[in-house]
């Protein structure tokens, strides 16, 4: 191989490795920005948690309910 391809061939690497990086910091960021259910907590099937919310469909804004019948 002659060198300008070797180096092209080592920028495509670093180029890989760097990108791999930033993306997956990315996705630990996303990660840290979990926040809790803050809603009733019902039993479903086979002891699974179970949360109740509605949505409005104008503003998006999700607000906590109450299970009916409970």
């Amino acid at each position: 191989m002659d060198n300008r391809l070797r180096r092209r061939l080592s920028l495509g690497f670093e180029l890989f490795f760097v990108a791999t990086i930033v993306w997956n910091s990315m996705k630990t960021i996303a990660a840290e920005r979990y926040t809790p259910f803050e809603s009733e907590r019902t039993t479903w099937h086979e002891g699974f948690d179970r949360y109740h919310f509605i949505m409005d469909n104008t503003t998006g804004t999700v607000t906590p309910t109450k299970a009916p019948g409970r």
